[in-house]
């Protein structure tokens, strides 16, 4: 009977570690160490041992722990969790002090979670990973909160993190401030960070990617919106859950091992796969150092730092079936509806079945709380998921969004109450929307945009009716009704856009206003394409 220590661990509270910070050069740092804690660390702390499965490329599948050649086996790792596998308790334990230290020294205020417990492997391993992994799960929960050392009163104050500061260095504006061993971490980081994502999306020599949220894109005279979008991938957990169901028995432990390995690093290669293509249609957009606009819209004016324009966009959590960009806010939806067909596309080559995602898209002004705008991208990433099972379409992925002028927050759905229904009690919205997936044709993403590019090349010289109109709508049926009379049907080019399986004229469907979310977008959506022939007019 051979007795092993299973080992899993994960970072902790990421969202407040990556998003606390209003500075994207921080925000980049931590992102950085979060994925090198479950992933490069890991591989370097088990590299240490004489007898591992590691190679410079991935993994050996012919080594294997139960062989008896082996001190430490890497299940997998990446993505925010790892679990390892140790012939002897005394080496996991030397692995997690290891690994602790590290996250103390190179990435202040990192909380890593270890869980660790004997198996033997006469028992179904699947159970033994699941067992631990909720385990985890529970000693997450109960941990006590950790807060700083307030400091005294001959220390100065980091400027980011309002612990104690222990050095100075200069703000994005070159000016001198103190920051804190946290910032510090995070400020180094992102060193380490802007070499991976150029290895991994090469960029021409003359662009480089932001490191401060106002080189997302600014047009001149026009506010300053960046969009922060939050893609998960649909039903994960049910994914691994079923895996487990598939090797039940201890007869089943190396290809339980050997599923969980090429499901974990399959998943990696079809996101990141997905990132390129989103991004590399990004690049093929830009012509020099604008992205030219449809219509009258004005540009998007890359800015130029040293020569180099600076690309509007920067992935901040990848590598797994969910991430996070920020870019320029006009770019938002556009750029989130291409990577999730992307990822589709990518999961069904390399994985050999299609993978659904959601995405929620926040679009606020650039100094706007960076933390808030990141759980509003989460919470509407949550609505598209919630709408999608709600629908039973669940070959589907949908795409939800908010846009906010103002600091005003509250919870998605208070908010929408407020803002998003007209007087008499209809919404004002049609999203959530289905992007992919055997839906109707009135609740997606493709009719919203063919009224987006009709309103754009129709309406474009007349903004004030257009506002009036959505006015209109804010004040019910009779109004939008009274309006369309008096200003829409006396001017051919204010006819609305057609809608498939709806007649003209009509206004609502469902309760729900079949144009609201066009009109609110005309200044808010650049469709990222080579030729704008290819945007969908019928």
């Amino acid at each position: 009977m051979s007795e092993y220590t299973l080992v899993v661990l994960e970072t902790s509270q990421i969202q407040s570690y990556i998003f606390n910070s209003n500075r994207l050069k921080e925000n980049i740092g931590a992102s950085q160490l979060v994925a090198a804690a479950t992933e490069d660390w890991v591989k370097e702390a088990v590299s240490t041992f004489t007898a591992h499965n590691l190679t410079s490329n991935g993994f050996d599948d012919s080594k294997r722990i139960e062989d008896g050649q082996l001190a430490v086996e890497v299940l997998y790792c990446g993505g925010g969790n790892a679990v390892l596998l140790f012939k002897a308790d005394d080496d996991a334990r030397q692995c997690i002090r290891q690994l602790s230290r590290r996250a103390i020294e190179e990435a202040r205020g990192l909380r890593l979670t270890f869980h660790k417990q004997s198996i033997q492997w006469d028992e179904p391993l699947s159970a033994a990973v699941s067992d631990a992994l909720e385990k985890l799960k529970k000693q997450r929960s109960h941990q006590p909160s950790r807060t700083g050392i307030g400091g005294l009163g001959v220390t100065a104050m980091c400027a980011s993190t309002s612990l104690p500061a222990v050095m100075m260095d200069k703000d994005p504006d070159d000016n001198w401030e103190a920051i804190s061993a946290e910032v510090c971490h995070k400020r180094k980081a992102s060193e380490a960070a802007n070499k991976n994502l150029r290895k991994m999306i090469e960029l021409p020599n003359n662009y480089r990617y932001p490191l401060d949220f106002d080189d997302l894109g600014r047009t001149k005279g026009e506010s300053s919106f960046i969009a922060v979008v939050h893609a998960d991938g649909n039903d994960m957990g049910q994914l691994i859950k079923d895996m487990k169901k598939d090797y039940r028995t201890s007869a089943d432990n190396r290809k339980y091992i050997r599923a969980m390995r090429r499901f974990s690093e399959n998943v990696k290669a079809a996101s990141k796969a997905a990132m390129i293509t989103m991004c590399n249609k990004l690049m093929r957009s830009i012509e020099d150092g604008e992205i030219f606009a449809q219509g009258d819209l004005p540009n998007i004016e890359l800015k130029k730092k040293d020569g180099h324009y600076i690309l509007p966009f920067r992935p901040l959590v990848s590598g797994g079936d969910d991430i996070t960009f920020v870019c320029d806010g006009r770019l938002g939806i556009d750029l989130a509806v291409h990577f999730i067909e992307a990822f589709e596309k990518q999961t069904a080559q390399i994985l050999g079945e299609k993978l659904t995602a959601c995405a929620g898209v926040a679009i606020v002004h650039a100094h706007y709380p960076f933390a808030r705008a990141y759980e509003l991208a989460e919470e509407l990433c949550k609505s598209a998921k919630l709408a999608r099972y709600d629908s039973k379409r669940l070959n589907s992925s949908l795409l939800d969004w908010h846009y906010t002028t103002g600091g005003l927050y509250d919870e998605l759905k208070a908010m929408r109450s407020r803002e998003y229904e007209s007087s008499d009690g209809k919404m004002l919205y049609l999203r959530p929307v289905f992007i992919t997936g055997d839906v109707d044709n009135v609740q997606t993403w493709h009719q919203i945009q063919r009224a987006i590019t009709h309103l754009q090349s129709k309406w474009g010289g007349s903004r004030s009716k257009a506002k009036g109109f959505m006015s209109a709508l804010r004040g019910g049926d009779a109004e939008a009704q009274a309006f369309k009379v008096r200003y829409l049907d006396k001017d051919e080019n204010l006819a609305l856009p057609a809608i498939a399986g709806i007649a003209d004229g009509v206004m609502w469907h469902s309760g729900r206003s079949l144009y609201y979310d066009a009109l609110e977008l005309m200044d808010l959506y650049f469709p990222v394409r080579e030729k704008l022939s290819d945007v969908p007019t019928n």
